[in-house]
């Protein structure tokens, strides 16, 4: 996070450079004029080739500013003003027209590179007017001015340079609190991006989580909507639903199919006599024995009361008899737990199979249905077939 907030502050300050550079280009022309005007009265002086160079070099940076990197961009920069500004200095002293030059200097190294660079600049730039001072005071380098007594304006310096420091130190200690600032504010802005980016991601999360378990949840609505609570089978709604796809099926590749209907013998008599309780398991039993001898292909149902429903996709009637057989067979032979000994249940089976094509799904199933109530007519515990 650190390393992306400093790239924040380099992009902020290669902006405040692009806008020193742009500034700097536009007063350059006008200021160089002006020391080619001096030249008419003064003649050519050395400082003139100076402000030149310094023109040309900002003009360059100026235009190539899109290619050239940043710290030679802004290292030129400081460079230039620093070096303008001690030359002007050097020659005139305190009235030199580039001493504000010499001033923003250490204000831009501040700004440009940070703190440290700043106060290097600043040092540089007042041991070189300590200097100056004190050649101008004690060394006779007054050139056109003309002084008699060059110690009574020792004070001057002192204070100039009082101000000179001062005025430096106050923008170095300025800026850097505001570039303290910025630092923080990106640190802070960042630390807020990511704090927001975590909390878009949890927020998805819980979305997909809840979407999850919406998805889930409207899954176990459906099954529960198709199936049978007591005994896990489909119930009547879903048992119809796949026999109408496996009629539809066989009708269109001219396949048969057989319905198997089946009914607990008494039921109600085992109500009666040994409670609900043991009903419910009755079902459960009945509806357990059946589904574990059927085929994965066929379909069971709990369609009633005591009564169960089977479909027997791709089955003559004949083998349909036959499991129909064995299904009765092995229910008369399972136990049934009670509160005092076991018991045993019979169950009366009606079978048909889809012989004319043109009777529907309910007339098969009202032919299985029939049978079945031929069965318990006839005795119950027995198979009855149809026969159209």
């Amino acid at each position: 996070m650190i390393d992306e907030s400093n790239d924040d502050l380099l992009q902020v300050r290669a902006r405040i450079c692009n806008m020193v550079l742009v500034a700097s280009a536009a007063l350059a022309i006008p200021t160089v004029s002006a020391s080619l005007y001096r030249s008419l009265t003064n003649g050519w002086l050395w400082e003139m080739a100076v402000h030149l160079s310094a023109t040309a070099l900002i003009l360059i940076l100026f235009i190539f500013r899109k290619s050239i990197p940043y710290t030679l961009r802004a290292g030129t920069i400081v460079f230039t003003y620093l070096f303008v500004g001690l030359t002007g200095f050097w020659k005139f002293g305190m009235v030199a027209g580039a001493n504000p030059m010499l001033l923003v200097a250490p204000v831009l190294a501040t700004v440009l590179f940070g703190k440290r660079l700043g106060i290097w600049v600043a040092v540089v730039m007042v041991g070189t007017m300590a200097i100056t001072a004190y050649g101008f005071v004690y060394g006779g380098r007054v050139f056109e001015l003309e002084f008699s007594l060059y110690g009574t304006f020792l004070p001057s310096w002192i204070a100039y340079l009082m101000v000179t420091v001062l005025t430096v130190a106050t923008s170095i200690a300025a800026i850097s609190m505001s570039n303290r600032h910025l630092e923080s504010s990106l640190i802070q802005s960042r630390k807020s991006q990511n704090e927001l980016s975590n909390l878009n991601r949890d927020l998805e999360k819980l979305i997909l989580q809840r979407t999850l378990e919406l998805d889930t949840a409207r899954q176990k609505a459906e099954r529960q909507a198709r199936t049978d609570v007591l005994t896990g089978l489909n119930n009547r709604r879903a048992f119809f639903e796949s026999a109408e796809m496996i009629d539809a099926q066989s009708r269109r590749y001219h396949r048969t199919y057989v319905i198997v209907m089946i009914d607990i013998d008494h039921f109600k008599s085992i109500n009666d006599t040994w409670g609900h309780e043991v009903g419910n398991i009755a079902l459960k039993t009945v509806g357990r024995v059946i589904s574990g001898m059927l085929r994965e292909s066929d379909v069971i149902g709990r369609i009633g009361g005591e009564e169960f429903a089977i479909i027997l996709p791709e089955t003559p009637i004949k083998e349909g008899a036959a499991l129909a057989e064995r299904l009765r067979e092995k229910i008369e032979r399972t136990l049934i737990p009670s509160s005092k000994n076991k018991i045993n249940v019979t169950i009366s089976i009606g079978i048909a199979s889809l012989d004319d094509r043109t009777d529907s799904l309910k007339k098969v199933v009202g032919n299985s249905d029939a049978a079945m109530y031929l069965a318990k007519k006839a005795g119950r515990n027995r198979v009855e077939i149809h026969h159209a």
